[in-house]
């Protein structure tokens, strides 16, 4: 299209009017002066568009803007364990957005660098550090910020796993709170930072670490197939003594003994906030790391994409999976709607019956 002494021309048609057929975008880049454009070359069509939004800063959609007032004002505490999902960011080393990133001052606490605005509301509201689960349960940080629980594997297993993984010759990364540790970088632990995770450290070798660093827990890092037939000869060499889960197909974690998100939960239920009954937390998640926090809650909730054996223990499934805002599905049938209706401040286990409820068919 393009304007001319004589009118509007449309693929130099001369047109008195027009009739918009698809939804189009003009599209700014981050230069003012200096940035190719729709200024330069006009609207883009929705259907072009690739990728999803990072942020939305301002919204007209009422449900847009019902979420973003939640946020500022439910109770979210009893929403303990954050879903993974929002277009924000999506760790696969996390598992959901309450993720193990702590600030490098750890006297600040945990705090949430990958959570967009919701990020910046919890630490707003809590200054001393976000309280919360980290590191699969290995970390829980109270009310005031501090932490107050902390699970770490004992220099005997952390040897077992790295002879592991030298025996099949696995990359492998180690937490050790906010560091992720590694003894040579490659392909893999290459790609950790494109994750917002910190770059990992090279420490030459594992064993100038293992008995003077505490490290949290150990994840194998491959392609799925590895992975799947990695994880047999893993819980054989090490299974007796630790626990092993996994979040995504390309990974496969190495925990300390009884450690799980369930467990974190249950600490921090018990010491935060003046204590919690865990029947009035609602937890959402999609993998086979969820599955303690499941079975603790009163309100567990998959999403769509969800792993069958997480949607036959939950009390509900979305149907939308965590990528089509099923969280913000589940976020209002537990607490926005019933706030709407009843007046309250939490959310109540028993309002399961306007999600579809799940079952091993449902489950795929």
């Amino acid at each position: 299209m393009r304007r001319t002494p004589s009118g509007f021309e449309i693929d130099s048609v001369l047109v008195e009017s027009y009739t918009f057929t698809q939804d189009y975008l003009f599209v700014l880049g981050d230069n003012r002066d200096d940035s190719a454009d729709s200024r330069a070359w006009g609207f883009v069509p929705m259907p072009h568009l690739i990728g999803r939004a990072a942020r939305i800063y301002f919204s007209w959609d009422e449900a847009e803007r019902r979420v973003e007032r939640a946020v500022r004002g439910v109770e979210l505490r009893r929403v303990v364990e954050q879903a993974r999902h929002r277009p924000l960011y999506r760790s696969p080393l996390a598992g959901h957005l309450g993720r193990r990133a702590c600030d490098s001052n750890r006297s600040a606490g945990p705090s949430f660098e990958s959570g967009g605005d919701l990020g910046d509301d919890l630490r707003a509201a809590y200054p001393n550090g976000v309280p919360g689960v980290y590191l699969q349960g290995l970390n829980v940080f109270g009310d005031d910020g501090s932490m107050v629980y902390e699970h770490t594997v004992t220099p005997k297993l952390a040897r077992a796993i790295v002879a592991e993984a030298r025996a099949v010759n696995s990359s492998l990364i180690a937490y050790s709170g906010d560091r992720i540790l590694c003894e040579t970088a490659d392909e893999f632990t290459d790609l950790l930072p494109t994750y917002a995770e910190p770059v990992p450290e090279v420490v030459g070798t594992w064993e100038s670490v293992l008995d003077t660093v505490p490290l949290n827990k150990f994840i194998y890092l491959g392609s799925a197939d590895h992975i799947t037939a990695l994880r047999p000869a893993v819980e054989e060499a090490v299974g007796a003594e630790a626990t092993i889960t996994q979040a995504l197909p390309d990974m496969l974690e190495v925990l300390p003994p009884g450690a799980s998100k369930g467990d974190g939960v249950r600490r921090l239920l018990k010491g935060a906030f003046g204590g919690v009954d865990p029947a009035a937390v609602m937890a959402l998640g999609d993998a086979e790391n969820d599955i303690s926090m499941f079975r603790l809650v009163g309100t567990s909730v998959a999403v769509a994409n969800a792993l069958p054996a997480l949607k036959i223990i939950a009390t509900a499934v979305t149907e939308r999976t965590n990528v089509e805002d099923g969280v913000a599905e589940a976020i209002h049938t537990f607490i926005l709607d019933p706030l709407a209706k009843k007046g309250g401040n939490g959310v109540e286990a028993g309002d399961a019956e306007s999600l579809r409820a799940p079952s091993p068919a449902a489950g795929g």
